[in-house]
């Protein structure tokens, strides 16, 4: 891949996941006062609260898919990995090896919590 496209793809991907960083992070914010969060408290929420939940679940989504769809394959892209056809798991664990990814089995569990 030519370095000036691979540039312009991570580029992108990483303004994609700052946008979905900030709003999950103004979601958070929203919801600070009400966490912990007990069963009843989730039963008595206001509208205003739910939507506020909603976009902290739908920016952590799309962040963590901007990140595994498009953030690491660039950031691999980039730097010339031949990883482009390889799983994801692969693609992790390459990542963690290069010192991009603290812990390949940690994102593992956080996508499994998060599907």
């Amino acid at each position: 891949m030519n370095n000036s496209v691979a540039t312009l793809r991570l580029q992108d991907a990483w303004r994609e996941c700052e946008r979905n960083a900030y709003h999950l992070l103004r979601a958070c914010n929203l919801l600070k006062p009400l966490l912990p969060m007990t069963g009843g408290q989730f039963e008595r929420l206001t509208d205003e609260q739910i939507r506020t939940l909603d976009q902290f679940v739908l920016r952590f989504t799309k962040l963590q898919d901007a990140m595994g769809g498009r953030l690491f394959p660039a950031i691999l892209g980039y730097l010339q990995e031949p990883y482009e056809t390889q799983p994801m798991l692969d693609k992790l664990n390459r990542l963690e090896k290069l010192g991009y990814l603290q812990n390949a089995e940690t994102w593992q569990d956080i996508r499994t919590i998060r599907n």
